[in-house]
């Protein structure tokens, strides 16, 4: 939600009459423009409404809330945030510092739900804290059976959660018998089936009613009771019946759902008296909802259904598939369901037109409906279950829709469902190509076009019919997708493939294996010019398997990029080997953060993995490089050797390039190849990975480190996740002047903005003489003061300060060894990002030097609201004290008050207030009027922006009232 007004603040000032008020043109007090507000109580005692930087309007309440807000969510994160959470978000690729809290909220309940789904496969990451279940319930049985329901369910078993759920049990074991009166309070009020309802509704002293309605008003109402008995979808029965004239007796309104919610009623027994109750407990939470508001009526939760319904779709075989498009039932996710469990299949035809529509709006439903997606329409009343299959297509769309708008940057493009379509088109594409026979990549290569993902659809159905026709079973194009390698093919290269790479001088591995079959399927002369092209292609194609997502296929098409007619190489090269900058410095700093914390490192050791860490970074940059060298002098591709020759250009500052008469052409797909391996090992080379690779290390081809990889994925216990629990845990405890800051500027909250806020607010001279030292950079104070001209000047200047920290981030990636320096740089680098996402929103912060002493100068320009054409500025200084400046320019001059926290700043500031407004006059703002006071509290503006850019006069007024107070 956008804030859009001021701190409600108020302020006290200290005066006698116009005794410390300089009013430079010599009006009188009642003469002042007030910036909104009359001249009494601008600088009256019991202002409520000091100036155009109040919150009267309501303002303020709605800041504390949205920081209110921030708060919460962090401490949700933290909440939730364990080593295993963190492996797993880090694992899929989300930047945890980098992503906002609610966001992370949303993402770590997801993975809380995905531990629910795969129990088996996602427990071992939810580690039970003995230490905090002994804490709240000693160390007996019961303890360790809630902490297991809790790990089963992917909820951090921490003490207050534990806690939280034993205090939940307690009043459910208070709660006794569900009777009638009970159930009619609940009924009557409304209130949902949680444990808080029905221990309040079991103790209102609410006393049941019968014999109200007589039997002649009953006979009446009988049919119409009958009526809403078959529209509940219910037999009409006696029980039925007597229900429904309790219902009347006690003045609950006879409708379906009251007869529902009466059958789910008659279960909460069940649940509070038996183990289910910590079952539902535990869902309650994994859903984000305190343990006295789980539901213990038996009903499935959102979370519960969207995971029923996601698992049926992803389930469903062909047969099945074709069983649900020849069935009388609904044409529902739940009849699909029914079908699964019931084991139904029907050999599909797919000539056939029924099971072609259905198969293809299922595949919609799959690419479509995430977790998140079918928890938020049953969250909204859409049973996803339910639904009609073609209906809930367009639910989805509109759904994805608005959640592309709803996380899109300021400024972005919308997106329509026109776009969502094209998306579909694109993921289904990749989604067919799975189940593709893998000779398609040799088909394409034999044909002569480009891999692209129409290309190798288009071979599909001539190699598919071209292998059926010889009676052979295929492998997949996906190597996810298990392989039937029991065809002839597989079997005569077998015995051969071996001695076959061996002559080539290609290692046997499964990559290779599975080129020399390709191009066996195809009848293709296996030699390395197809080889690498064979595994290039194929590598790609599977990584675009992996991680082509909704958003990434957005991505490409706004940048003008087809993903349909483009190669896989390219389309790989997209997102593989494009870490963000950010995430490129916090995956070193971590990897030396990781290095540090191994004390049998040796300094040989620790330089030989610096410089292999720096390697694979920069090997789109700098390693294409370095194997052009390396194919020049004849020497085999290692990663010695690679290294060798990146250090050697490195060291000497070569600019040695490739091109065709280097004779890279004839290794283009290798290079291409092993380009792709490394753009997926960057971020994932990690100090326990070189050091497992030992000695053999420089003899590795990039395929033997990538396995290497592989076999040693990073584990909870890593100190860099434990950081992370840290860090979730530091900003659940951040002080609430900084989570206002970060919601009153409306910027996104994300830890790296957080702790930049941090040093912002506690430190702001350290971050300019942090910039000053590490960039050796003399006047900067001059060069942003000067660059205060007019906003595209000053935009330019902030942006160019980003630039110059990005740059020595980037070169110090493979050259620093401290984490502690890497660190500083990279906090550096989100502590001038933070200044220049603020200076975006007319908020600028300037640096000045008086008598040796470091300050830092905030400014804000309104452009927005009645106070379009206003400044304000704010400043700490030995001279003054605490001093505000508000400063407004209309078509009858400018009018500014100034105050000042200590007497003597009150008197230093009348004196400059003289030489400032003349200087005002010179530049043309015509009459000025200047108000100097004293004021212990003053009040905390915020800036506006809106794009027609604000008259220069604005800026070079502040500047003149900067450049005085800074002398």
């Amino acid at each position: 939600m956008r804030i859009d007004g001021f701190s409600n603040q108020q302020f006290s000032v200290e005066g006698n009459g116009e005794k410390n008020i300089a009013a430079v043109q010599g009006e009188k007090l009642s003469d002042i423009v007030s910036f909104g507000s009359s001249a009494e109580n601008f600088f009256g005692k019991e202002a409520q409404k000091s100036s155009f930087l109040d919150g009267t309007d309501g303002s303020l309440d709605a800041m504390k809330e949205q920081a209110q807000i921030l708060k919460s969510n962090l401490n949700a994160v933290f909440n939730k945030m364990d080593t295993g959470v963190a492996v797993q978000m880090d694992g899929d690729g989300i930047d945890i510092n980098d992503t906002e809290a609610d966001k992370t909220v949303t993402v770590v309940e997801q993975i809380q739900i995905k531990l629910a789904m795969y129990c088996d496969n996602f427990e071992a990451t939810v580690n039970i804290d003995s230490d905090a279940v002994k804490q709240v319930m000693g160390a007996g049985a019961a303890a360790y059976s809630i902490a297991d329901k809790f790990r089963n369910n992917g909820v951090r078993p921490t003490k207050d959660n534990v806690s939280e759920a034993l205090n939940a049990m307690d009043m459910a074991a208070q709660i006794g018998t569900v009777d009638d009166g009970v159930k009619a309070y609940l009924l009557q009020n409304n209130m949902q089936f949680t444990i808080n309802n029905v221990y309040v509704a079991a103790n209102a002293g609410y006393i049941n009613k019968t014999g109200i309605i007589s039997d002649n008003e009953w006979a009446e109402l009988v049919p119409q009771v009958n009526k809403v008995i078959e529209e509940a979808g219910l037999g009409v029965t006696d029980e039925l019946q007597n229900k429904g004239r309790w219902m009347l007796d006690n003045d609950i309104e006879v409708t379906a759902e009251n007869f529902n919610k009466l059958e789910a009623l008659d279960n909460i027994e069940n649940v509070l008296h038996s183990d289910q109750l910590t079952d539902r407990i535990a869902a309650s939470m994994t859903e984000g909802f305190k343990a006295k508001d789980a539901v213990i009526s038996g009903e499935a939760l959102p979370w519960e259904e969207a995971v029923n319904a996601v698992l049926t779709v992803e389930n469903a075989s062909e047969g099945n598939i074709m069983a649900l498009a020849h069935s009388e039932k609904k044409y529902t996710i739940a009849t699909l369901s029914e079908i699964e469990i019931e084991g139904k299949e029907i050999n599909p035809d797919k000539n056939d037109y029924k099971y072609v529509k259905t198969y293809r709006e299922l595949m919609e439903v799959k690419l479509m409906m995430t977790i998140d997606a079918a928890r938020t329409m049953e969250k909204n009343g859409i049973s996803v279950n339910t639904e009609d299959i073609s209906k809930l297509i367009d639910k989805l769309k509109e759904y994805e829709t608005q959640y592309f708008n709803n996380n899109m940057s300021e400024g972005g493009q919308k997106v329509s469902v026109m776009d969502i379509e094209q998306i579909n088109m694109v993921l289904t594409g990749v989604e067919g190509l799975k189940t593709a026979p893998s000779a398609v990549i040799g088909s394409v290569i034999e044909a002569g076009d480009a891999a692209t993902i129409n290309s190798m659809t288009y071979h599909v159905s001539a190699v598919t019919a071209k292998l059926a026709a010889a009676g052979e079973a295929y492998e997949a194009l996906s190597t996810e997708i298990r392989s039937d390698l029991g065809d002839s093919v597989s079997k005569a290269v077998k015995a051969s493939t071996a001695d076959i790479l061996s002559d080539m001088g290609y290692e046997d591995n499964e990559a290779n294996r599975r080129a020399v079959r390709i191009l066996a399927y195809n009848d293709m002369q296996i030699n390395p010019e197809n080889m690498d092209k064979v595994k290039t292609i194929d590598y790609s194609t599977n990584e675009l398997f992996k991680n082509m997502t909704p958003d990434k296929v957005l991505e490409m098409i706004r940048d003008g990029i087809n993903p349909l007619e483009t190669d896989v190489t390219e389309l790989n090269n997209y997102f593989i080997n494009n870490f963000s900058e950010t995430r490129n410095a916090e995956k070193y700093s971590e990897f030396l953060y990781r290095m540090e914390k191994h004390n049998d490192i040796t300094q040989e050791e620790r330089e030989k993995f610096i410089g292999v860490y720096s390697l694979i970074s920069k090997f789109e940059k700098d390693g294409m490089n370095a194997a052009g060298a390396l194919v020049n002098q004849g020497l085999e591709l290692t990663i010695g050797n690679l290294l060798t020759a990146y250090m050697s250009r490195k060291d000497r500052n070569m600019d040695f390039m490739v091109t065709d008469d280097t004779g890279m052409a004839q290794v283009k797909d290798k290079v291409t190849y092993y380009k792709n391996l490394f753009g997926k090992m960057n971020g994932n080379v990690t100090p326990e990975v070189l050091m497992a690779a030992g000695d053999d290390i420089e003899s590795m081809t990039p395929e033997q480190l990538m396995k290497v990889v592989e076999e040693n994925p990073v584990m909870q216990d890593d100190p860099v996740y434990e950081k992370y629990v840290e860090t979730a845990k530091e900003a659940a405890n951040m002080d609430e002047n900084i989570l206002k800051f970060i919601t009153t500027n409306e910027i996104p909250a994300t830890y790296n903005n957080i702790f930049a806020a941090q040093t912002l607010i506690t430190n702001p001279k350290n971050i300019f003489g942090q910039y000053t030292e590490k960039t050796n950079t003399d006047h900067i104070e001059a060069e942003i003061l000067e660059a205060l001209d007019n906003k595209e000047s000053a935009m330019a200047e902030y942006e160019a300060l980003v630039e110059k920290s990005r740059t020595l981030i980037e070169e110090a990636i493979g050259d620093t060894d401290s984490y502690i320096d890497m660190e500083t740089l990279r906090q550096l680098g989100n502590d001038m990002g933070l200044l220049n996402t603020l200076a975006h929103k007319n908020n600028y912060h300037i640096p000045y030097e008086y008598d040796g002493q470091a300050g830092v100068i905030n400014l804000k320009i309104i452009e927005n609201g009645e106070n379009t054409g206003s400044f304000t500025i704010k400043m700490n200084d030995v001279r003054y004290g605490n001093v505000t400046v508000e400063g407004k320019m209309d078509r009858s001059g400018f009018t500014a008050q100034i105050m000042c926290s200590e007497v003597q700043g009150v008197a230093l500031v009348e004196e400059k207030s003289t030489v400032i407004a003349a200087e005002l006059e010179n530049m043309g703002a015509g009459t000025v009027k200047i108000y100097v006071n004293r004021a212990t509290q003053q009040p905390d503006g915020k800036s506006s922006v809106k794009e027609k850019v604000p008259t220069e006069k604005i800026f070079r007024a502040a500047k003149i009232f900067i450049k005085s107070l800074a002398k």
